[in-house]
């Protein structure tokens, strides 16, 4: 078999374990616990540093710097109907200024647009679930999401019943404002607060590099813990597995686990 499909196919079977793992052995577990989960296994990070920037409800003062310095090309129709790159080329002098006031303002929606996707889809995520989310753990959630400058495998959440519910129309009006009705969803949504976990799983010999030790020490400082795990791939024919699991609250302790040394971010 070609290596990088084998590497493709082992950190596939890597995360699917883990993810059983979590559904199987430490949902049940917790639940015992008073503690309800969701696994959000596709978090889709990390966002632009300009949604990220609006997340924090940072106001973005000249958009038009924030355009010409980003990394994107711009396609644009000439009157022949031929596509001309006019940014990455350097081109970006040779349209008019009406045109590129135009680009900036198209791309200023949709840097808005995305950055208010991404809230609701947070949002949906808990409604989904038939869960309010208090303000703190709606905050905590953000948060990471505009801070978290790296892709991880997945994110955790953790949760608590607080005792308190809301109605599902005021519930409805304050998450998802343009959904009327969600089927499933009861006359009451419980309010829980909680924790967010970061989800990271390595296989055999792999380890965290530098730069997403360092992203991870920022969200442990920010209040969310990494969640590793670490599959030793025994035998993928008799799908033989050694998996092993450490919360890391310490952003000074933040490496593959197990493997003895000091992290990167502390030296």
């Amino acid at each position: 078999m070609n290596p990088n499909i084998l590497n493709n196919l082992k950190a596939r079977v890597t995360e699917c374990l883990s993810w059983q793992y979590i559904i199987d052995v430490l949902a049940p577990k917790l639940k015992k616990e008073g503690i309800q989960i969701i696994l959000d296994t596709d978090p889709r990070l990390p966002l632009s540093g300009v949604v990220r920037r609006l997340l924090l409800n940072k106001k973005i003062k000249d958009w038009r710097s924030e355009f010409e310095s980003s990394a994107i090309s711009l396609v644009m129709i000439d009157k022949n109907g031929h596509e001309k790159v006019i940014f990455d080329d350097g081109r970006w002098g040779e349209i008019t200024e009406k045109e590129k006031q135009f680009h900036v303002e198209q791309w200023k929606g949709e840097i808005v647009e995305e950055a208010t996707d991404v809230v609701n889809r947070i949002k949906m995520v808990f409604l989904r679930q038939a869960i309010y989310p208090d303000s703190a753990l709606l905050q905590k959630v953000l948060k990471l999401f505009a801070t978290m400058d790296v892709a991880t495998d997945g994110i955790l959440f953790k949760m608590r019943k607080t005792g308190e519910s809301i109605s599902r129309k005021s519930g409805l009006s304050r998450l998802a404002p343009d959904v009327k009705f969600m089927k499933g969803l009861p006359s009451r949504i419980p309010i829980f607060s909680g924790e967010v976990e970061i989800v990271e799983v390595k296989a055999n010999k792999a380890r965290i590099p530098f730069w997403q030790q360092k992203a991870y020490a920022k969200a442990i400082r920010n209040g969310c813990p990494l969640h590793y795990f670490h599959v030793e791939i025994l035998s993928l024919d008799d799908n033989d597995f050694n998996l092993t699991e450490k919360i890391i609250t310490d952003p000074c302790k933040v490496k593959s686990f197990p493997m003895a040394g000091v992290c990167q971010v502390c030296r």
